[in-house]
């Protein structure tokens, strides 16, 4: 058997975020990967697929959360995201500085998403 090369490996890459309906708070994240050929599943299978594995592994109800596709560039690292029931979008609700992402601290004093550069 010969190993796979670069073209067969990762030919589809999609993230789902499952979060509280009414809070909009995310409660799972999960990326899926497409590896080789065969067919593709769906936004729509995915999602389902995203909340199962939620449900089961949070031990919450299924009516008290969705899923949404999101593109994986719009996660940002050390920050807390919400989704907007109106909107459905994901959104930055506070930049947290590395102390916090770590367990303590606050966030950073006028952060915004995007990241400073020193």
């Amino acid at each position: 058997m010969e190993p796979l090369g670069a073209a067969d490996r990762a030919t589809d890459t999609r993230t789902i975020v499952v979060y509280d309906r009414k809070s909009g708070d995310v409660v799972h994240v999960h990326r899926f990967v497409s590896v080789g050929p065969g067919p593709i599943p769906s936004d729509a299978e995915l999602e389902h697929h995203a909340l199962a594995l939620a449900v089961e592994g949070l031990r919450r109800s299924a009516g008290d959360l969705d899923a949404l596709r999101v593109p994986t560039t719009d996660l940002v690292p050390v920050a807390e995201q919400r989704v907007d029931a109106k909107t459905k979008q994901l959104v930055v609700v506070r930049q947290l500085s590395l102390a916090s992402f770590l367990g303590g601290g606050e966030a950073l004093p006028g952060a915004s998403r995007k990241a400073e550069r020193t």
